[in-house]
């Protein structure tokens, strides 16, 4: 039976307590991958994968050149696009996204700040742009910290990837959450707070559209495998895509990304096995899909971790601590969600003694 996604608000990556900007970094981690190996949390495996493969600039390019605007593109030279570290400069808005920030230049060697947003919740954001521009704002903030001397600020372009499981409906800009009749949102015009992001909703765009866009088979696959992860159709779309497969395991890296990918995949539908992906994919890839999934298979031993049972024992702890010392801040609930076992395990035990919520969560 299929993963039902848990609705825990934003979904957060697990990327420690570095401090970390949204310009380039001046050490050699600033180039490193955000995340080498996928969490094995459920809640969290959504923003890992995200993170992994767009952290990728060649698929970064793929998918921006896929739906921004073709008046922005037109200004951008994506060569250029560099991956940067992301910061969270707000507390209230720390790890709340699985966010990634790239620089970049225009043509006229303007410097542009591309914020790459996965948003995946089963609930629609409706203040979304607000939030973003607060995110673009903070951006901007640290960059000025850094560039004392300039008397004009980076463009910010914010992108949000949504993979949720109804169609997108909240407004795509600031403007539109203003409370105004339309007379006089008109003759307000440009005296009012305007910020946009752009929207690539994958729950409303048809496989078809993805099949249609200019991308390397890696992004396409990634784009389905966001889309259709908990769907039986899966199944049919990889086999489908079996020349994209080959296409990727023949590349660089290819094996290695492709099992990424088939991780994912069982770690989002617990019916997308390596057995059952062997079964559909082996007919039309042959052998070169059997060490893929043997590695897949490795991968899931080794975790050796019933996700069903992991994901309600942190269930049981929320219920126990709220019980106990009342409505918790979110701050508590994220952290729980966020938490290896071996601390729901301690905190679960300390929960039986602990005056109050602080000393649940005690340094050892």
């Amino acid at each position: 039976m299929s993963h039902e996604r848990p609705d825990h608000g934003h979904e957060r990556a697990d990327d420690g307590d570095d401090e970390r900007t949204a310009t380039p970094a001046a050490d050699d981690d600033a180039q490193q991958s955000p995340d080498d190996e996928l969490p094995a949390p459920p809640h969290t495996v959504h923003d890992a994968f995200f993170k992994k493969m767009f952290s990728d600039p060649e698929n970064a390019i793929g998918e921006l050149r896929a739906v921004l605007p073709a008046r922005v593109a037109a200004h951008l030279d994506l060569d250029t696009l560099e991956l940067q570290h992301a910061s969270v400069v707000e507390d209230w808005l720390r790890q709340r996204h699985g966010d990634l920030v790239y620089t970049a230049r225009t043509y006229d060697e303007h410097p542009v700040l591309l914020w790459f947003l996965l948003e995946h919740q089963s609930s629609v954001e409706p203040l979304m742009a607000w939030e973003i521009l607060q995110k673009a704002v903070a951006m901007m903030k640290d960059w000025r910290s850094k560039h004392p001397e300039a008397t004009r600020l980076p463009a910010v372009l914010s992108f949000v990837l949504y993979n949720g499981d109804a169609p997108w409906t909240a407004p795509t800009s600031v403007q539109e959450l203003i409370e105004l009749s339309e007379p006089a949102r008109a003759d307000f015009g440009d005296f009012l707070l305007s910020y946009r992001y752009v929207l690539d909703d994958l729950q409303a765009t048809p496989t078809e559209a993805l099949d249609a866009r200019d991308l390397q088979p890696l992004t396409r696959l990634v784009l389905l495998a966001m889309k259709l992860a908990s769907s039986e159709r899966m199944l049919d779309e990889l086999r489908r895509h079996h020349l994209d497969i080959a296409r990727l395991l023949r590349g660089p890296q290819g094996k290695d990304r492709l099992e990424t990918m088939l991780y994912y995949l069982w770690s989002t539908n617990d019916e997308l096995t390596p057995g059952r992906l062997t079964e559909h994919l082996e007919p039309v890839l042959g052998q070169e899909i059997a060490d893929p999934m043997l590695t897949v298979a490795q991968q899931i031993e080794q975790r050796g971790f019933d996700k069903g049972r992991d994901e309600g024992r942190r269930l049981l702890l929320l219920e126990q601590l709220a019980e106990r010392f009342g409505s918790l801040p979110e701050a508590v609930s994220q952290r729980v969600h966020d938490a290896d076992q071996a601390d729901v395990r301690r905190w679960s035990i300390r929960i039986l003694t602990a005056a109050t919520l602080d000393e649940v969560f005690a340094p050892t």
